[in-house]
């Protein structure tokens, strides 16, 4: 089956961002059924507008990074009502649920 993954993050001037951006790509085209919506910046106005058109593009599942907790949180509670499962990369929104945490283990 094909998959529709919505990719929000800040800048990917942040190394860490940028691989999870190119790993992700990557992945993507190796498992050929992956289709990738981007989109998203550190400023929180451009990136809740990108979040909002993503969620609301029929995807199956959201994976996100952001910079602003409480002001991003709308999009992730609207993915939360839409029954989209939300996967949060590191920096997570101060409200709405996520169904998985990936982070860095700095030990």
């Amino acid at each position: 089956a094909n998959v529709r993954l919505g990719l929000i993050l800040p800048d990917l001037t942040n190394q860490t961002i940028n691989d999870i951006y190119l790993g992700a790509q990557a992945r993507a085209e190796e498992l050929g059924n992956v289709e990738i919506l981007q989109g998203g910046t550190s400023d929180t106005g451009p990136w809740l507008d990108a979040c909002e058109r993503i969620v609301n593009s029929d995807i199956d599942v959201l994976a996100y990074d952001t910079l602003d907790a409480a002001a991003t949180s709308s999009c992730i509670i609207q993915a939360n009502e839409m029954g989209i499962p939300t996967i949060c990369l590191f920096a997570c929104t101060a409200e709405g649920t996520n169904d998985a945490l990936i982070t860095l283990d700095l030990a």
